[in-house]
């Protein structure tokens, strides 16, 4: 039988008021710490939930819409080898394409450098010249749902007697399509004598 608290010893009560205070303090520490735990579980969900949404928006970012153009290139580097002044200017022709469902229209082609020029051969005809600081102004040339054009990439080592030792150069084409506004070619090369 349970006794009645007034019948217990002032010791027996001093001891069983400990003990519910140390089952309460046990019960606030749980409660806490089942407070922390749900607080971490909550804000990896919010975690989690930002990045899905973060990636889902690159990801619808990276489709391009229906109808739309797409360029391709044949390859996004070319390796000249050794280029010598004595031989003068070399060239090297890229493929692009519209492999996409819409006209792309090619709006402008820049260099990273005067000794670098390059042109956009399309249907048998080729455009004027584009440099470093010539990239089109109002020129432009559409080319077709998948149709190919060649771009005529040239490098005149005369630009730079000087010097000697590895090169690169980048030709960068402006373009209609949605997802790659700009597409980059690079040009490798060692300038010897």
């Amino acid at each position: 039988m349970e006794k009645d608290v007034s019948e217990l010893s002032r010791a027996q009560r001093k001891k069983m008021r400990k003990e519910e205070r140390k089952q309460g303090q046990q019960q606030e520490n749980m409660t806490r710490q089942k407070i922390k735990t749900n607080r971490k579980i909550r804000n990896y969900v919010i975690a989690i939930v930002i990045i899905a949404a973060i990636a889902l928006l690159f990801y619808s970012r990276s489709i391009p819409p229906d109808n739309s153009p797409v360029i391709s290139m044949e390859k996004t580097s070319y390796n000249l080898g050794e280029v010598s002044q004595r031989n003068g200017v070399v060239e090297v022709f890229a493929g692009i394409s519209n492999t996409g469902e819409g006209d792309l229209i090619i709006k402008g082609i820049t260099t990273s450098c005067m000794c670098t020029s390059a042109s956009l051969i399309y249907d048998g005809k080729e455009s004027q010249k584009f440099g470093m600081h010539t990239s089109g102004g109002l020129w432009s040339q559409t080319i077709k749902q998948g149709e190919e054009a060649q771009l005529k990439i040239s490098y005149d080592p005369n630009v730079h007697p000087e010097l000697r030792g590895p090169v690169t150069r980048v030709v960068t084409v402006y373009s209609n399509d949605p997802k790659y506004s700009q597409k980059e070619i690079k040009v490798y090369l060692t300038q010897v004598n």
